[in-house]
């Protein structure tokens, strides 16, 4: 299989340091085990949902959120844009395989770096038509060219709380066509797991199958008996004949296809073919997974919701319960009242100090939400510059988070941003071609004519191998000249280092940034600016330089995350310094003479006429020699 490679933009987050993950069906019981497996990880999850109106508690845990439909191409598209990882798994339907498919090719052609696809246990012997569709939903990530891991989970023990919870709760039985066939189910919390653990090391699992089981094998009247003893009500199996069985699927007039892939289900734990314990499960996790007991004690109060009176016991629970709840909900409140304090006081305090200053002189726009538009605008505004930040969508998750971080009316949109600003900073992410460069241009409708445009972007792809430049022949910085000629373009900030931390323990004299362009009053304004934030600036010539201005980003990037990373640590704990040399050996410097004693001098000495700067004329150059 071939080493692909994906566009990641290395501004608005540190994206060689957090390769893109992305998680198809999030808002499944699975999808959602596997976003906060991969988040907890540390990993960087774009979740793609049909409805971006259900992602709001997905961008609540650190995610972003796409929208992403089997239907619609351009979704897909967008959603793959930029991804290393993608985790599909597909809605249960008859469609499953032309939807992989799809999926799949739209991968290939945005250069997803590794597929992680989910079908079930027995896709590659059991000849039902649900299991042979899942080999062809197989045989297509194969085929691909694309690296890839398929894991085949058997039964999930989640399937009591959601398909046949309602039936335990109120009718105390659940129904099935499993006779005494036993069956390893396993927990979507391991699921969720393996894959975190997957994606956290794709190398170790690429190309490879797994299968994903539980480690006690169990019959449904197993299950009944576990469940009786865990909620303390009589749980009884219905075991039907699979005739009775499609009678009573018939009732929910669920569709044909739905009906067999249940029966042929059925028939799967009938006959014992989903009953081998542990599989993978326990290597890639390190540990068990979790037994059918743990899962009903750790589920126990989702089937106790009984119809029946409860008893004196049960009513003190409920009220202890209610009393806690209450008591959360108090705590709860008086915590977002201090949190709103704390907003209201540091946004009066950044009012107060990060008032703009005649020193600085420059109105400054940063088109970027992201850690380094953070960092550097911070910085910018510490020592006087008056900013704002311009955002492509006001709505999305990066323009919220800013919103919370400075006062209100310093996110605007991008054309407003530029209207405010002297000097524009471009550090948002993601673009990566002379198309999309084009179309971001044409969205300002001039607004950058006659500014200062610091080009801080650096446009890479990044693989399994390290990244690597887009551009090769002319730079970045040189595509956006070119789309906007009557703005002044400046290569510069592109190896910013926008870890917060990092300025913690390292002076910012300790920082040389180089710069290039090619007007030179616009140069003037970008090294004044470096100095006015403390750094070193370093003029390297006209703009054709920023190419190698962006090999060396890429230089600073692979030191940072990839090639060599146990040696010089995560990236955000160093940074480049010139060092100035004389170019010659320095000669010892002659001893000083002893001063020779100094006789008091008459007071009419100390008259102004007595100096020089007073013998001539004042503000005549002969007066300004004298001063000087």
């Amino acid at each position: 299989p071939r080493l692909s490679s994906s566009p990641v933009c290395t501004i608005d987050r540190p994206c060689s340091a957090m390769p893109i993950h992305l998680v198809i069906g999030a808002t499944g019981t699975v999808g959602r085990e596997v976003t906060r497996a991969a988040l907890s990880t540390g990993i960087h999850v774009r979740v793609g949902l049909r409805s971006t109106t259900k992602g709001m508690r997905f961008k609540h845990m650190g995610a972003d959120v796409v929208k992403f439909d089997f239907t619609d191409e351009a979704s897909m598209r967008s959603a793959f844009k930029g991804v290393f990882c993608a985790f599909l798994m597909v809605p249960f339907g008859k469609e499953q395989d032309t939807q992989v498919a799809a999926a799949v090719k739209m991968a290939a052609a945005q250069n997803v770096g590794h597929i992680v696809l989910m079908t079930s246990l027995r896709s590659s012997t059991n000849k039902s038509a649900l299991f042979e569709m899942h080999a062809r939903m197989e045989q297509s990530v194969i085929a691909c060219g694309i690296p890839y891991t398929i894991i085949r989970p058997t039964f999930f023990m989640q399937n009591f709380v959601t398909a046949h919870g309602d039936s335990i709760r109120h009718a105390h039985k659940f129904h099935g066509a499993s006779g005494d066939g036993k069956v390893t189910y396993i927990d979507c919390r391991d699921i969720g797991d393996c894959v975190g653990k997957i994606m956290k090391d794709l190398g170790s699992y690429a190309g490879r199958t797994l299968k994903l089981t539980g480690c006690d094998p169990v019959t449904s009247a197993d299950i009944a008996v576990l469940l009786t003893n865990a909620i303390g009500t009589p749980i009884e199996y219905q075991n039907n004949t699979e005739e009775q069985e499609r009678a009573l699927l018939k009732q929910f007039e669920l569709p044909e296809f739905t009906i067999q892939a249940i029966l042929d289900l059925e028939a799967c734990k009938r006959n014992g073919e989903c009953s081998e314990a542990n599989g993978d499960t326990a290597s890639i996790l390190g540990h068990a997974p979790r037994s059918f007991g743990d899962f009903v004690s750790d589920f126990a109060h989702m089937w106790r919701n009984s119809p029946q009176q409860p008893d004196e016991l049960s009513q003190l629970k409920d009220e202890l319960a209610r009393l806690q709840r209450q008591r959360v909900e108090v705590v709860l409140a008086e915590l977002e009242e201090q949190l709103q304090d704390l907003k209201d006081e540091r946004r009066e305090i950044f009012s107060e100090s990060y008032r703009p200053s005649d020193k600085a002189g420059y109105n400054v726009s940063l088109l970027g939400c992201g850690p380094v538009a953070q960092v550097l605008g911070t910085r910018l505004a510490e020592v006087g510059y008056d900013i704002r930040f311009g955002a492509r969508d006001l709505a999305s998750n990066s323009a919220y988070q800013m919103e919370k971080l400075f006062p209100p009316g310093y996110v605007l949109p991008l054309k407003k941003a530029c209207a405010h600003a002297d000097i524009i900073f471009l550090v948002m992410k993601g673009l990566t071609t002379e198309k999309e460069w084009k179309e971001f241009a044409e969205s300002l409708e001039g607004a950058a004519d006659g500014k200062i445009v610091i080009d801080a972007t650096n446009c890479i792809t990044f693989g399994r191998t390290g990244c690597t430049q887009v551009f090769r022949t002319v730079s970045g910085a040189e595509i956006i000249q070119a789309l906007m000629p009557k703005a002044h373009v400046v290569k510069g900030f592109n190896t910013f280092n926008w870890a917060p931390r990092f300025y913690s323990y390292i002076d910012y004299s300790q920082v040389t940034l180089p710069y290039c362009g090619n007007h030179s009053a616009s140069k003037s304004a970008v090294h004044r600016l470096i100095t006015d934030i403390g750094m070193e600036p370093l003029d390297v010539g006209p703009l054709r330089i920023a190419l190698n201005l962006e090999s060396w980003a890429e230089l600073w990037i692979n030191m940072c995350f990839v090639t060599n990373k146990k040696l010089y640590g995560d990236g955000q704990t160093f940074t480049f310094k010139l060092i100035h040399g004389t170019g010659h050996r320095i000669k010892p410097a002659p001893p000083t003479p002893a001063p020779a004693p100094v006789a008091a001098a008459p007071a009419a000495a100390a008259t102004p006429a007595a100096t020089p700067a007073a013998a001539a004329p004042a503000g005549t150059p002969a007066a300004a020699a004298a001063a000087a």
